[in-house]
Parts: C-alpha cells; structure tokens; sequence
C-alpha cells in the first residue's frame, strides 16, 4: 500500500480508503470481514460522512483492535 503524510497530525494515510455506501447494503458479519481485510492489507483511512448509523457499529467492530492509527475524519470536527 502507497501512503501519504497528513503534513497536520504526521500520520501516513494510505492512498486508498473506504467509504460507507457500499458497507450498509450488505450484512454486518460481511461487513465486518470486509473492513478487516482492507486493514490487513493497509487501508487506514474511511471517510463515514454519508454513513447510515447501522454502519458505524461496524466500524467500530472491525476495527475495535487497530483504532490507533486508523483516520476516520468526522464532518463534525473543528478546523483548526
């Protein structure tokens, strides 16, 4: 996976995220395998601005172990 640095927090944000429509038409248990294997092959960035609420649960399943170092933006946060 090719990253890029996020010149603001200093992460490296991988050049491919995800998104949300696609994960709320399909069933939790799918959902969640899908997100683990974009992590396990260097995804760490998913942009949940569109999500539906069911799909933030998987999120936080999928990724429960990793969290650190996984980007999610909010469109709720404060620029600064």
């Amino acid at each position: 996976m090719e990253y890029r640095l996020n010149k603001r927090t200093g992460e490296q944000i991988s050049i491919i995220g995800l998104g949300t429509s696609y994960i709320s038409s399909v069933s939790e248990k799918d959902a969640v395998e899908a997100l683990q294997l974009a992590h396990e092959k260097g995804i760490n960035y998913a942009d949940l601005a569109t999500a539906g609420a069911a799909t933030f649960s998987y999120y936080g399943k999928a990724l429960a172990d990793v969290r650190k170092g996984y980007a999610i933006p909010s469109p709720f946060q404060r620029k600064l």
